[in-house]
């Protein structure tokens, strides 16, 4: 995947994406750029994000998926796009994407990623996010796995357990990412300064929860 062009998809209003792309607004519809732009990334952290030696990727790089797959759109012609099979396709620095998708935590394999979705599997319906979330964090630290990037696009989960969430910016047009650099650390985790340095990145700690609602960290976090 080529960097120069994640990055740009991240700082790119996503009405001028769909342009670029040559299809109209009708046809790529502002949803189905964001969730393009989320696989992407779930990727691309391969390059951006480093792991301790003993389970750094080495042949491949793992995405899992904890739920419902989220990431099938259907645009405007009909045509259904599954970004989570276009990146399970391409290589992130050389290593190829593997993506796995688990119906419950019980069918879980070592993951560099896990992305919690925000919809339950097919025939999971009484599932709901917080307590996916929770079951994945109880099965990585019974396997002793504690290594894992857990990311979500479900508002607050960074004051949860997560260590990224994806959200939409309005007022920016564009996909943006919370970053708890606390979760960061626990996890043993070094995300880029090439990431952290991106205009829609901001970064929280555990400690920010606690901060009055008028805090600018806070009322980013509690917006997302």
């Amino acid at each position: 995947m080529a960097t120069l062009r994640l990055l740009l998809m991240m700082v790119i209003p996503l009405a001028l994406v769909g342009k670029a792309s040559g299809q109209s607004q009708q046809q790529q519809t502002k949803i189905t750029q964001q969730y393009k732009i989320k696989a992407d990334w779930l990727g691309a952290f391969g390059g951006y994000v480093k792991w301790p030696e003993d389970v750094a990727p080495k042949e491949t790089f793992v995405v899992g998926i904890l739920g419902g797959n989220a990431f099938i759109e259907r645009d405007q012609t009909g045509t259904v796009h599954d970004y989570l099979a276009e990146i399970a396709t391409k290589k992130v620095g050389g290593k190829r994407i593997v993506v796995y998708q688990f119906n419950s935590i019980d069918d879980y394999k070592p993951c560099h990623v896990l992305f919690i979705s925000p919809i339950p599997a097919a025939g999971r319906q009484a599932d709901n996010v917080d307590e996916r979330l929770n079951a994945a964090i109880a099965k990585l630290k019974e396997l002793n796995s504690q290594h894992v990037l857990l990311v979500s696009d479900t508002k607050g989960m960074v004051w949860k357990g997560t260590t990224i969430d994806f959200f939409y910016n309005p007022e920016m047009d564009r996909v943006n990412m919370l970053i708890n650099r606390d979760a960061e650390g626990r996890a043993g985790l070094t995300i880029s300064a090439e990431v952290l340095s991106l205009r829609v990145v901001k970064t929280v700690t555990d400690t920010d929860k606690d901060k009055p609602a008028t805090d600018k960290k806070k009322r980013d976090a509690e917006s997302n």
